[in-house]
């Protein structure tokens, strides 16, 4: 249904019913699936804007910047990877 909502998949009607692709395999990017059925990807327990850490204290613990960036470096690898990529990886093994 999440990814209905986000138009990814178009459900098909009937005896053989089911989900379709709803774009072309290639204009599907993984962080459009993963963000569509509400997948976190931050590696931090931190909430996003707070004051406070994930440890309930002021000042965020030393390595918090390495996990972040991690994060972001994660969500912009998916950003750059298609469903046709993933399915031709998989063919491949």
């Amino acid at each position: 249904v999440k990814l209905r909502r986000q138009g990814l998949v178009e459900s098909v009607r009937g005896k053989s019913g089911g989900y379709t692709l709803a774009r072309k395999q290639n204009e599907i990017w993984i962080s459009d699936i993963v963000l569509a059925v509400d997948e976190s990807i931050r590696i931090t327990r931190c909430k996003p804007n707070s004051k406070i850490s994930c440890q309930g204290q002021r000042a965020r613990c030393i390595s918090h910047k390495l996990w972040a960036d991690l994060s972001t470096h994660i969500i912009d690898y998916l950003k750059a990877v298609n469903l046709e990529d993933l399915c031709n990886q998989q063919a491949k093994h």
